[in-house]
């Protein structure tokens, strides 16, 4: 909390107007244009956000990461996705 004395004494949470402006991207604010790839237990799609901006994501299968033990992989490459800082990587 901040308080501005220019106000009259006011406070204003930042913290709490920050994150309202904030938008979490959701699978369904993508619209898938083709596929770029198949590995192993996923797809990479080529989608569209809004009107041209494109962005690759990748659909994991569930059934093949559990089939195969592969979740120690797919949270490693999770985990390291989003500590990267790129304008390309949402």
């Amino acid at each position: 909390m901040l308080t501005n004395p220019a106000v009259n004494g006011s406070t204003i949470d930042i913290n709490k107007s920050i994150d309202s402006q904030i938008h979490k991207a959701k699978p369904q604010d993508f619209q898938p244009i083709s596929i770029l790839g198949k590995g192993s237990f996923g797809e990479v799609y080529l989608v569209e956000k809004d009107l041209m901006e494109y962005y690759a994501m990748k659909v994991l299968q569930k059934e093949k990461i559990l089939g195969n033990n592969y979740i120690k992989y797919a949270l490693t490459e999770r985990n390291v996705l989003s500590y990267t800082q790129h304008p390309f990587i949402v």
